[in-house]
């Protein structure tokens, strides 16, 4: 197992793990909030397409009427995301006004569009998706590709119960799981330990969970 696979896969899960603990913007009872309009991208990998899915808050559909533009999610027709995955990206376009038009991407659909020229270099793959998450610590002075740390989950009819609960397991990259299992375990365990130390002491502007 490559050494430069644990030290990125660390540092993004860790990111991964501060960015679920980020207080929830106020939305009163009558309203809706900050959407995040989906753009579903086909998967080479195994061929799924947009099937108009149905999408619910904090999510919209592409054709969904809006009343005020929004940020938009490029994401693999075959994953899916859990609400609270997007809130960096609602927090954040709030925060800064001029980001409400951004454009973000999953984990999946950059590693997806950089296949073809990182090739087998997992490495220098991964490293950029790493770099590309970096917004989430100074958004106003970032530039460049703008990736979501967020986990994904594979989104397919399912057949039974023992293969729905096996797709409901997340995975810190793609759906399809490229990368040997144990980086998959290894990051699984930082976010776990990092979320679990958040209990004890939360960091600054993070909200201690459930409280």
């Amino acid at each position: 197992m490559a050494a430069d696979l644990i030290v990125t896969a660390t540092a993004m899960a860790r990111r991964e793990a501060a960015a679920l603990l980020l207080p929830a913007p106020f939305v009163p009872t009558d309203g809706i909030g900050t959407l995040v309009t989906v753009r579903p991208l086909p998967c080479p990998a195994c061929g799924a397409r947009d099937e108009r899915r149905r999408w619910t808050v904090p999510f919209a559909a592409e054709d969904t009427a809006r009343e005020a533009p929004g940020p938009t999610l490029s994401m693999l027709a075959c994953e899916t995301l859990t609400a609270r995955a997007v809130l960096p990206i609602v927090v954040t376009v709030e925060r800064v006004p001029e980001l409400r038009e951004a454009r973000f991407q999953t984990r999946a659909a950059h590693w997806t569009a950089l296949a073809p020229e990182a090739g087998p270099d997992h490495e220098k793959a991964l490293a950029e998706i790493d770099a590309s998450e970096r917004w989430i610590d100074a958004p106003e002075d970032f530039s460049g590709e703008w990736t979501l740390p967020a986990s994904t989950r594979l989104c397919r009819p399912a057949s039974g119960w023992r293969q729905h609960r096996a797709d409901l397991a997340p995975h810190f990259l793609s759906p399809h799981r490229d990368l040997p299992p144990r980086v998959d375990r290894h990051y699984a365990a930082v976010r776990r330990s990092a979320l679990r130390d958040a209990y004890r002491e939360p960091p600054p502007g993070h909200a201690r969970p459930g409280r």
